[in-house]
Formats: C-alpha cells, structure tokens, sequence
C-alpha cells in the first residue's frame, strides 16, 4: 500500500502503539504519480508536513480534508502554485498562517516588499526583513484568504518558485528543521 493512499483502518487502541485490526483501501490517491518526480515529491511535502505539524491521536477533520484534497488534486490538477497554496493553507488551519495583509511594524498595507521571517510577517520597504517580491505577498494573501482556486489559474512565472520557497522556508521554521522531502525538490 501507498502511503498516500486513503484507507479505512479499525485499530486497537494500545497504550503506547495501536494494532490495525483491519484495513480497506478506500481511494489509491496517487496511482500513477511514481512516474510524475514533480508530483510525487509534492505529495511526499504535504504528506510529510502535515505528519511533522499536527499533533498524534488528536482528530482534525479538516487537515484531513485539506491532505486529502491536497492529494488529490497534485494527482489530477498540477499548478506552480499548488504545493505552496496547501502547505500555507496548513499552515493556516494549525495557527502559524504569517502575517500578510500589512507591515508587522508600522501597519501600512502597501509597498509590503519584505518579509521577517523570525516574526512570520510581511514588512514594508522601510520597516527591514528579507527582500520578497510584492506578488509573492499578494499571492500569500489571497490564498489565506481562501482564493486559492483563483490563485492556481494564474500563469505560471518567477513568483510561483519565489512563493513555494517562502512557504517552504515558514515550514521549516515551525516544524523546527528542514523537511526530509524537501531535500528531493527537482530543478525547474
């Protein structure tokens, strides 16, 4: 079985391990997807952070809801913005979102050209942080304000990498080191 397959799994529930008592495979999420490198590492990402973020033995219907979206949607529908668009959307749900619709310091919603990333806010020009381009701030806000679908349709160009690399480098910062499945990232 996948990793990133879906299944219906009744356990036993042990003090420290639980037993699977059975098994059904519900969807085989990412059939195909060992021959797509680009797709199969996304899936890997997700998977991965979604195991490093989220509590043990604690339910979050919505998590699941967003892996298993997340997972399939890598499968069937591949945008630039994709990976990026769910790993902050995860982010979101478990409470790291970042700060992006005004500076951090001096509240000005414009020229947000920076971004702290030891705050996890966007800054403006004048208020310090790592240089980031406005569009990959835009992006950040409209996918945390649930648009992701209008972000996906979008061409695919420099902010694309820019953004999944913002959204990479927040993951790392909270999951407290670099994801192991970062490590497989292909060349553009």
């Amino acid at each position: 079985m996948q990793v990133s397959a879906e299944v219906d799994v009744m356990l036993w529930r042990g003090r420290d391990l639980d037993t699977v008592v059975q098994a059904a495979l519900v969807e085989p999420n990412l059939i195909g997807l060992e021959i797509d490198l680009k797709a199969y590492q996304a899936a890997c990402e997700l998977i991965e952070t979604v195991d490093r973020l989220t509590p043990d033995r604690q339910p979050n219907p919505n998590v699941y809801r967003l892996l298993a979206t997340g997972l399939r949607m890598i499968a069937q529908e591949w945008s630039p913005y994709l990976l990026g668009s769910l790993l902050l959307r995860l982010l979101q749900l478990e409470g790291y979102a970042p700060m992006v619709e005004a500076c951090a310091v001096c509240g000005r919603s414009d020229q947000l050209e920076r971004f702290d990333f030891a705050s996890h806010s966007a800054r403006c020009s004048g208020c310090g942080g790592e240089p980031v381009s406005p569009a990959v701030i835009k992006i950040a806000q409209r996918v945390l304000a649930s648009q992701v679908r209008e972000v996906l349709a979008q061409p695919s160009g420099a902010a694309a990498s820019e953004f999944e690399a913002l959204v990479a480098r927040l993951v790392a910062e909270q999951a407290g080191r670099r994801l192991r499945s970062a490590g497989i990232r292909l060349a553009p």
